[in-house]
């Protein structure tokens, strides 16, 4: 059939005119013995593909298409009425007539041109429209057409072959897959995904965990520095307000215009003046206060802070001094006033005739002895001339060191259950030959 309807009634499987026309789910429609043998062919699957549009559809989704079938029934029997009338002989003319007539010419078709590609008449060759074009025999064209069409036929048929083991290799694999993939396998992977989920929640209960607690940590330090910061004011203040009382007393002392009277209130006594200590803090302020009823014996000047605890460093700067003491002593309370114990100190004294002396509650060790040779002249210019002072309470140590060049001089253990205070001791005045002060540095 060569019009246009006959077109529309074609299998796109078969291309003849529809025989059962069955419809799939995509709308699309072919010969029931096309697609069943297509579905057939595709048996390994469990859904078969639409040859049109490569739409999913299975067996029970093929629906009988009523209208397309009278149509091809109408169309065949058409045709089939219509050869019959003519008979054998009308039908050979006729198809000589449609398929090898030049409707021009009326000549049979014996020329194929090779230019336009299309069938041509002795006459139509040598007529205007056709000059100049190469032409060829139908039979030896229609040769060639044909061997053309063998070979790409036999390439098209080798490809669709091969796509079609590949595509039942690849059913089978997939369905062996799934068969394999056993009840049990599931509950497992099903038990090792639930692992795994449960694993990243408890690492992210971790680290959800280990923020609290840096931002806890990070909060504590940040009190501890700001009540250390507190704590550091208030001893500030503290030392400030020892100092402007220190400052008013001197003050008012230097405001008494009598000496008699300016010696007994202000406590300055020739003692006092000749053995006098001057202090200077690298890292704030540190008071002495002199007490007077103990000092008339000993010349000793303490600090008025006390330490018991940590570790705890000074350096006393002696200079060329030939009579000195420094270390540590412990405050008792007894009444109002601080009585010091002579019994409870360790200090390290520089004599004239004993030479580097160490006294632990009142045993003297001697450490360096003097001489009046004249090579005691050199040993003398030895003796340190700043002093070292650290003490662990930790460790319950005290040592003593040149600082110039941090030799050790001695060391030794302590004990103080009470909190102890530096303790200096600027020695005799020696009739003006010892009369340079001590200085201390705090660390």
């Amino acid at each position: 059939m060569t019009s246009v309807l006959s077109v529309q009634l074609q299998c796109p499987v078969c291309l003849c005119v529809f025989t059962d026309p069955v419809s799939l789910p995509c709308d699309h429609t072919f010969c029931r013995p096309c697609i069943s043998f297509h579905l057939r062919w595709n048996s390994a699957k469990s859904q078969s593909r639409c040859p049109e549009c490569r739409g999913p559809f299975s067996l029970k989704d093929l629906r009988a298409h009523r209208v397309l079938t009278n149509m091809a029934d109408a169309a065949r029997e058409e045709e089939e009425s219509g050869l019959a009338a003519r008979g054998p002989k009308a039908t050979q003319g006729r198809t000589v007539a449609a398929e090898l007539v030049c409707l021009e010419h009326e000549e049979k078709f014996k020329l194929f041109c090779e230019t336009d590609q299309r069938l041509v008449c002795v006459i139509c060759r040598d007529g205007e429209k056709h000059r100049g074009h190469t032409f060829t025999p139908v039979k030896e064209a229609a040769k060639i057409s044909k061997n053309v069409l063998k070979g790409a036929l036999g390439f098209l048929v080798k490809e669709n072959r091969e796509m079609g083991g590949l595509n039942q290799q690849h059913a089978f694999e997939m369905i062996k897959t799934q068969s394999n993939i056993s009840p049990p396998s599931q509950e497992k992977s099903k038990s090792l995904s639930a692992h795994i989920s449960s694993c990243f929640e408890e690492l992210h209960q971790f680290l959800r965990r280990r923020e609290e607690e840096v931002k806890e940590e990070l909060e504590r330090e940040e009190k501890k520095a700001v009540a250390a910061m507190l704590k550091n004011d208030c001893v500030i203040e503290n030392r400030l307000m020892i100092g402007r009382e220190m400052e008013v007393t001197l003050q008012s002392a230097l405001e008494i215009p009598e000496s008699d009277h300016f010696l007994e209130v202000g406590g300055v006594s020739q003692s006092l003046v000749t053995h006098s200590v001057r202090h200077a803090d690298r890292k704030g302020g540190f008071g002495f206060k002199y007490y007077r009823d103990y000092a008339v014996a000993t010349n000793t000047v303490v600090s008025t802070e006390t330490v018991q605890t940590g570790q705890h460093y000074w350096e006393v700067e002696v200079g060329g001094k030939l009579d000195w003491g420094v270390g540590l002593k412990v405050k008792e309370d007894s009444g109002k006033e601080p009585v010091l114990s002579p019994e409870r100190e360790i200090m390290l004294h520089l004599k004239p005739e004993k030479g580097l002396v160490f006294s632990h509650d009142g045993v003297e060790t001697p450490l360096m002895a003097a001489g009046a040779d004249p090579g005691t002249q050199a040993e003398a210019q030895s003796w340190p001339r700043r002093v070292g002072l650290y003490l662990d309470c930790d460790r319950e140590r005290v040592s003593f060191y040149d600082a110039d060049s941090m030799a050790l001089l001695h060391s030794s253990w302590c004990s103080f259950i009470s909190p102890c205070s530096l303790c200096l001791c600027p020695g005799p005045y020696m009739e003006g030959r010892n009369t340079n002060p001590l200085t201390v540095c705090w660390y």
